[in-house]
This record gives structure tokens, sequence and C-alpha cells, in this order.
């Protein structure tokens, strides 16, 4: 079966990742709105819901609050409330974003144009998830 565009994102990210950082899938049927992976080092953690979209509009901004559920907002929400490290990533053909904390909710809405000139790759998002979890020798 193949796997859906998220998920071989989400490998592309992870290749490029220290070995020592502990990355684990939360997806369970029992148990709505978790994000996507957990990520644990030896500084902090964070939490990243992944979403892709394969054919981001060329000039309209693109509200990622409006690509999550209602529990995953719920839960982004009040973990980001309690001090922890919270992101949405989103991946596109033509580059990625971050929307770390609260920017999730609206605040900062790129457009594909914008995405594209930030030139995010794969490489570029498994440093931002080491600074904000690992500090390396």
């Amino acid at each position: 079966m193949a796997s859906k565009p998220e998920t071989r994102f989400q490998k592309k990210i992870h290749k490029h990742l220290n070995a020592s950082i502990h990355k684990e899938k939360m997806a369970n049927q029992y148990r709505g709105g978790t994000p996507d992976v957990w990520y644990s080092g030896n500084y902090g953690d964070l939490w990243v819901e992944y979403k892709w979209i394969s054919k981001p509009a060329l000039k309209a901004r693109i509200y990622v609050h409006k690509l999550l559920s209602g529990l995953q907002a719920k839960w982004l929400r009040e973990r980001y409330s309690e001090g922890r490290n919270v992101a949405v990533i989103l991946g596109t053909p033509v580059g990625a974003w971050v929307y770390e904390g609260g920017d999730w909710e609206g605040h900062h809405a790129p457009t594909r144009n914008t995405i594209e000139r930030a030139g995010l790759t794969p490489v570029h998002i498994a440093e931002y998830i080491q600074t904000i979890v690992y500090q390396g020798e």
C-alpha cells in the first residue's frame, strides 16, 4: 500500500534528524486531537501536527487552522497554554512552512509564493526540530 504524501513528507524530515532524537507517531483511534508526532531530546520536546496541501492556490493565503479538526485545535491550544512546544508543519510541493506556538490559529497565513520564497526543505524542518529538542556536542 502506497503511503500518503503527508507520511512521505514526515519520512523525508525524519531521515535528517539526529539519531538520538526520540520520535513517536501518536496516532490512536481511541484518542482524538493528539498531534501526529512527539519529538523528545536532551533539551526538550515538541509536539507536531503535520498537514499537506498538494496544490496550494497561487495567491490565496493558507490558513492552516482550517485544516485542523476541532479536537486538534483544542489539544494544541491547551498544550501551548501550558507552556509546551507545539507546531503545525505544512508541507507543499513548493516548500514547507512552520507555524510555531499559536501562529497556526490564523495570525500568520502565508501564500504559495511566500512558502516558495522561504525555501524550507525537509532538511530545514529537521534542523528546526533539532533546535527545539536537542543540544549537540
